[in-house]
This record gives C-alpha cells, structure tokens and sequence, in this order.
C-alpha cells in the first residue's frame, strides 16, 4: 500500500494551522465561522463570492493602533442610544437585541424618551460595557447607517460612539472635549473599561457635528 507522505504532511499543517486561527481567534472561529456556514444554504450564489475573495482575511478586523488607553467609569455613568430616524416601533427593536446578550434584561429595564429631534433610549445602570456597544452595533444594523448612535455621560467622562463602516468588530467616535477614539469588540470589555484613544482615526467630521447637536438633552438628570 502506497504512503503519500505530501498529503498526510499537507493535512498535518493544515490543521496545525487550523488549532493556531482558532486560539488566537476563538470568538470568530466558534461563534461567527459556524453561523456563516448555517447560512450558506440560504444565500443567493452570488453572495458567496466574497467568501472566497483573496483579498478578505481575518487579519483585517484587528483593533485600530491607540496612542493611549483612557480609562471609562462606565459603571457610574448613563448610557443612550439616539435613534435619528427609524420606521420600526423602538420597543420592536430592543426586543429584537435583548434575545442576544446571555445576561438577562427586560424591556422594563429601559426608558424611552421621545424630543423634536430623535428617540432616546436609556439603559439600565447595569446593562454591561460589552452589551451596551453590541446594543449600538445592533441598532446601527437594522437601522441603517447615520440613523443611530451610542452616547456615554458621567461626571468626568462624555462620548458619542459608532459602529465603524470599514471593519465589524471596530466602533469608532469622540469625547465631549475631542479625542477621538476606537473601542475592539473582540476584546475583554467586561474586564477592562478603556477607549482606544488616537487622533489619527477616521471620523466623519460632518457626523460628529450632527450628533453634538442631537444629543443636546438631558434624560432622567444624566
């Protein structure tokens, strides 16, 4: 019996190379590769191009470079989401994401307060770091881009956050006083409270304009 020994070795790397991806990339490898492939059956042809487009790498959604790490008091302060523009009930919506944190929240635990200008939605003061940018990313998904944004305010801390249209698992945005910054989903936010501070970041200047504007109220004496 024949030994291909150029096969057997191909494979041995290929799942060396396999157990490599997956410790340095678990989140993407257990949780985001097997919901792809249980869609695949569901996709126009089409759509599967980009599956095997050369130029698409796992490498390409790491976290912006930071020049420093600001440290946020997340749990003493208040958390929004302004919704500029939408043409689904709110409540329809926080619905919809409280089926993905496996923390547990009711729609109760939320206040809906409506102005001239957007819908605000506050959290509960618990509502976890890692949960609370999902919650933007969500929203930002069903509602479309410029139509929604993040915003965190407690006494010595103001920002306004979005999801970043270049990467997935990257936000981007500013604190009140300037400083640009990008937050990485991927890494351990429930640990560790920070922004990614680093002035060099791409930020629509046009849209930090609007969201200032927007977010001009007060809600329940945040």
């Amino acid at each position: 019996m024949r030994h291909y020994y150029f096969v057997e070795g191909f494979f041995v790397l290929l799942g060396m190379a396999l157990m490599a991806v997956a410790i340095k990339y678990p989140k993407d490898v257990f949780i985001k590769l097997p919901l792809e492939l249980m869609k695949l059956p569901f996709k126009p042809f089409d759509d599967l191009f980009p599956l095997f487009d050369s130029t698409s790498s796992i490498d390409e959604d790491k976290p912006y470079p930071s020049r420093r790490r600001l440290p946020v008091d997340f749990l003493q302060g208040c958390k929004f989401i302004y919704v500029l523009k939408s043409t689904t009930s709110l409540n329809e919506l926080l619905a919809g994401f409280l089926e993905i944190p496996s923390e547990t929240y009711a729609v109760e635990d939320f206040t809906i307060v409506n102005d001239d200008r957007q819908t605000i939605l506050q959290f509960p003061a618990d509502i976890t770091f890692y949960n609370y940018h999902l919650a933007v990313q969500y929203f930002d998904n069903e509602l479309g881009s410029r139509n929604s944004f993040g915003v965190f305010r407690s006494s010595t801390l103001q920002y306004y956050v979005f999801q970043d249209r270049a990467t997935l698992n990257n936000f981007v945005g500013f604190t009140a006083d300037g400083k640009l910054f990008s937050i990485y989903m991927l890494g351990d936010l429930d640990e560790k409270h920070y922004l990614r501070l680093n002035q060099k970041l791409e930020v629509d200047t046009g849209w930090i304009d609007r969201a200032k504007f927007s977010s001009g109220i007060n809600v329940n004496q945040c």
